[in-house]
């Protein structure tokens, strides 16, 4: 019998790493990969059978000239990828292009974050919900599976919504790793570009540093980014610091902070722990994938946004409870 195409659609590592071990080998290797340009970093989208959506050229329009092109969307990629007619579509549904690739086809999504246990899933209908459906499809403005395409949720933690115990399935991603065969972990280190020799080098550093792209953003200029990590991490000791940049950071900690070793390949952070790399502090000023350490022993040192108003400013008030 002939199977359907099966694609992956995401910008989202956390969702990148979370497919490839729920998926077989062989499920690996067929699928057709579709990513954001500001989502995937070039250096991992290389090692997929991938195409790229770009998803910054609506960063200098209005939104509204934005909105009207991507009614035609879903019409335009599937043009240009029949197989999207009838593919088996796995990944998250956030953003106009991932919108427009999944189209109104059934799909599965997978976990993009903390975000997916506490969105609100009670939307109640809008009085022109049949026009947006008809313009821009189910998902548009009930996204995160809150709709009648998304047929399955693959997520990562224990959940009590009964919304989401309809079509949510719980999957232990430690218990994949330890099961998955010697050439699958293989397969799947080789998608992150991350040897053996990086692992060793690792996990002699006690203290992460997640790092967040606050002079890409318009926040910091990059020399102040640049002493603003520098003191926050000093009182751990500079030579006992790994720095894992943000995918979307072009700094070069390397340089700019070389007592710390610097992570300078594109990984999920959840692999590190996959992999036994086992820090006693993370310290971050607002990443979700800090908490997702939360029941071990490792010390969450969660600054949160208030830390500087320039910050707040930017991306509101974010604390570890708001996490939660």
């Amino acid at each position: 019998m002939m199977r359907h195409p099966r694609v992956f659609v995401t910008g989202s590592l956390w969702s990148l790493l979370t497919y490839l071990l729920v998926s077989s080998e062989e499920e690996i290797v067929r699928t057709k990969y579709f990513f954001t340009d500001k989502g995937i970093h070039e250096s991992v989208r290389k090692n997929f059978n991938h195409h790229v959506l770009n998803i910054s050229w609506d960063d200098k329009v209005h939104w509204r000239l934005t909105q009207l092109i991507y009614i035609f969307g879903p019409l335009y990629y599937r043009i240009r990828f029949p197989y999207l007619m009838f593919a088996d579509i796995y990944g998250i549904d956030q953003g106009w292009a991932i919108r427009s690739v999944i189209g109104r086809n059934e799909y599965t999504l997978i976990e993009d974050g903390i975000l997916d246990y506490t969105v609100n899933r009670d939307i109640p209908d809008q009085s022109r919900d049949w026009l947006r459906r008809f313009l821009w499809g189910p998902v548009y403005k009930h996204d995160f599976g809150r709709n009648a395409k998304c047929k399955h949720i693959i997520l990562t933690q224990p959940f009590s919504n009964p919304v989401l115990a309809k079509k949510a399935k719980r999957y232990d991603l430690s218990e994949l790793w330890k099961n998955a065969s010697e050439t699958k972990r293989i397969l799947i280190l080789d998608k992150f570009n991350l040897t053996q020799e990086d692992v060793a080098l690792m996990s002699k550093r006690p203290v992460i540093l997640l790092t967040q792209a606050l002079s890409e953003d318009g926040i910091f200029s990059e020399k102040e980014k640049i002493e603003f990590y520098r003191e926050m991490v000093k009182p751990y000791g500079l030579e006992n610091v790994l720095i894992k940049p943000h995918p979307r950071e072009r700094t070069n900690y390397k340089e700019s902070i070389p007592e710390c070793m610097t992570m300078d390949k594109i990984v999920p952070f959840q692999l590190f722990s996959l992999l036994g790399l086992n820090f006693r502090t993370v310290v971050t000023v607002c990443s979700g994938s800090a908490l997702s350490l939360q029941n071990s022993d490792v010390i969450i040192d969660f600054k949160g946004s208030e830390i500087d108003t320039r910050i707040v400013a930017k991306y509101g008030v974010i604390t570890k409870e708001s996490y939660m």
